[in-house]
């Protein structure tokens, strides 16, 4: 049998391991949603924004369409609108939530989307950070919760006309305060966790209108005594 040097030997096992690699991705793939299995920036499946942004949680409706909640940032704009993205089934913009699929928000010079609920009744409970900018310099993140309706409008029912804010939760104390996941509960309230006063973790409760729940914690929220 003739030798076949070392160099090769790990040269076929590579050429091997990145062909089954390959094959196994086109596998796992679903090359009929979006194109290619993805939702590319631009082009004719882009929705209003372009399908630009970070997207840090989704959710997936009954009827199988996805709801994406995103974050924009960008240093060199000042568009830093609260957006929200719906797309079908097959990766295409969701013409009838907000513009072309995109719920698009004001609540702040500066604002970050980072986490979405489904509710029964198709509402969408979402949760994020904003910041009021004056000549420039900019205030300290607040908290910011919103309940939009299935086709992405806000809805004026929950909280102060649809939004939620720091102080609604907090008090006048809650400076800094940032959600960072919000879980819907069977009885329809919410439990939301994240940063709290002093850079502490928190956890709190809120009913299904959008205030603290008083039978939980201290007035709704629980403030952990740990550092952050």
């Amino acid at each position: 049998m003739p030798h076949i040097p070392r160099f090769t030997v790990r040269l076929l096992t590579l050429y091997a391991g990145l062909w089954l690699a390959q094959a196994l991705h086109a596998q796992s793939i679903d090359v009929t949603f979006g194109v290619d299995g993805q939702v590319p920036y631009g082009g004719p499946l882009a929705n209003s924004q372009q399908n630009k942004g970070l997207g840090y949680n989704s959710v997936l409706q009954p009827d199988g369409k996805i709801v994406v909640a995103m974050d924009k940032y960008d240093p060199n704009s000042t568009d830093w609108f609260f957006y929200t993205y719906r797309y079908n089934p097959d990766g295409t913009p969701d013409s009838l939530f907000g513009d072309n699929g995109v719920s698009r928000l004001f609540v702040g010079d500066q604002c970050r989307n980072y986490d979405l609920q489904l509710e029964t009744n198709g509402n969408i409970v979402v949760i994020g950070e904003s910041r009021y900018c004056i000549n420039g310099i900019c205030g300290a993140p607040q908290f910011i919760m919103m309940r939009l309706l299935p086709n992405g409008a806000l809805d004026t029912s929950f909280g102060q006309e649809g939004h939620l804010l720091t102080s609604h939760v907090f008090g006048a104390q809650g400076t800094f305060a940032i959600p960072y996941r919000v879980r819907l509960l069977p009885d329809g309230k919410y439990l939301i966790a994240g940063r709290g006063i002093g850079a502490k973790p928190f956890v709190a409760r809120l009913s299904n209108n959008g205030y603290p729940d008083p039978a939980y914690a201290n007035n709704g929220v629980h403030l952990d005594t740990t550092t952050y």
